[in-house]
């Protein structure tokens, strides 16, 4: 006995084909917005995976690899034994220990099957788009303590102090305009740096405050990458994670350069 399809049936079989694919593909995309969003929020990449395999556990796509890059993250998987490949670019990194509990607790979520992979992406958005836990004027005096008490523990006057705690606040003001416009983050440091440390320059020119490349130092004390760093020694240690981890100090110590510039020039002021 012969079985034969018709046009019907064989359409309907391709089209079946087509949107098993296409589910497969978002439920991939969905398990790296996850990962991405761990990392957007300066989440260690054990992290970011443990976020991915949570929410692709609710799947059945199997052999899954990923390749985690400071830039972008790439995943290879197999449909209906075609192999397949998507990279997503990793977007600006900022710090969130808010945001950064909810991605991993909405992952959580999706593993217990409390949340469905198809809501992922507008649960996520949710998490993005919540406000700061306090009033940005709260985390922009903080930036300006830190250089405050910094210079203080290096013995700095009290003008000296006022000047770079009004630099560093000042710095951040802009920092937090420019990562609102999308700016690259090495053209923030440059610019916030610059901002700072040349406020700071010329209050040391005209003779107030005490000169000095500490007092410079504290002016740019709240851009230094330290979470960044530790971040890339985590990845480091864990013996899995050594691309990321060596691109996350490479760009930590860029930054570091950066500054290091920012200071030599705002120097030439004084």
């Amino acid at each position: 006995m012969k079985f034969s399809l018709n046009r019907t049936q064989y359409i309907q079989m391709a089209s079946n084909e087509i949107t098993d694919i296409m589910h497969v593909k978002k439920s991939v995309e969905s398990a790296m917005n996850t990962a991405l969003v761990v990392l957007h929020f300066n989440g260690v990449t054990s992290m970011a995976e443990k976020a991915f395999r949570n929410v692709i556990s609710v799947t059945d796509i199997t052999g899954l690899n990923i390749i985690w890059r400071f830039d972008n993250i790439m995943v290879n998987y197999t449909v209906n034994g075609n192999a397949e490949i998507m990279m997503k670019p990793v977007t600006s990194i900022g710090t969130s220990l808010n945001g950064l509990d909810k991605v991993m607790e909405l992952s959580d979520d999706v593993k217990n099957r409390k949340v469905a992979i198809e809501n992922v992406d507008s649960e996520l958005k949710k998490i993005l788009e919540l406000p700061l836990i306090h009033k940005r004027i709260v985390y922009i005096l903080l930036d300006g303590l830190a250089a405050a008490f910094y210079l203080k523990f290096h013995h700095g006057n009290l003008e000296s102090i006022l000047i770079v705690f009004f630099a560093a606040m000042t710095g951040e003001s802009i920092r937090y305009v420019l990562q609102s416009k999308a700016v690259p983050g090495n053209r923030i440091m440059f610019i916030c740096g610059i901002v700072s440390a040349g406020i700071t320059s010329l209050f040391l020119h005209f003779g107030y405050g005490t000169v000095g490349i500490t007092t410079l130092i504290a002016s740019v004390i709240y851009l230094v990458p330290g979470l960044r760093m530790i971040n890339g020694f985590i990845d480091l240690t864990s013996l899995k994670y050594n691309i990321i981890g060596t691109q996350r100090l490479l760009n930590a110590l860029y930054l570091l350069l950066i500054l290091a510039v920012v200071i030599l020039v705002a120097g030439t002021f004084i």
